[in-house]
């Protein structure tokens, strides 16, 4: 489903990512993916001894919503969907990740000159527990 693309009018803009570089920083990228064969794809994996394919799926998932495209102008369904894609693997196949991991996953990007850098991640924190922890 779209929603959230038409929610917010993107399927609408005339910016499409073209010329853009753009990182999404996850569990990788499924290579085999048909929606983006042909794409401009660029991809590496920070975490040691795992490959750049995406095992877990949240990778995928989240470079659909920033850079799918069915190939269609009027079946648009991401945000850029002729940006150039770089997929960095910042989280192993069980979605979990360390701190280097990332910090080299961002510098990679910015590095590559990515304009755009999509991080969707979190952890497990209580209510409070964050206040708690700065103090």
């Amino acid at each position: 489903s779209t929603w959230g693309i038409r929610a917010v009018k993107a399927h609408e803009s005339a910016y499409t990512g073209a010329g853009i570089k753009v990182a999404v920083l996850d569990t990788g990228f499924d290579m085999k993916h048909p929606d983006f064969k042909g794409r401009s794809l660029t991809a590496f994996s920070f975490v040691p001894d795992e490959a750049v394919d995406d095992l877990h799926g949240h990778g995928t998932h989240c470079i659909g919503i920033v850079c799918g495209s069915s190939g269609l102008r009027d079946m648009r369904y991401g945000v850029a969907p002729e940006a150039q894609i770089y997929a960095g693997k910042v989280l192993n196949n069980g979605g979990r990740g360390a701190q280097a991991w990332i910090l080299d996953g961002m510098t990679w990007a910015a590095n590559n000159g990515c304009r755009v850098l999509s991080m969707s991640l979190g952890s497990k924190v209580l209510p409070g527990q964050s206040y708690d922890i700065a103090y």
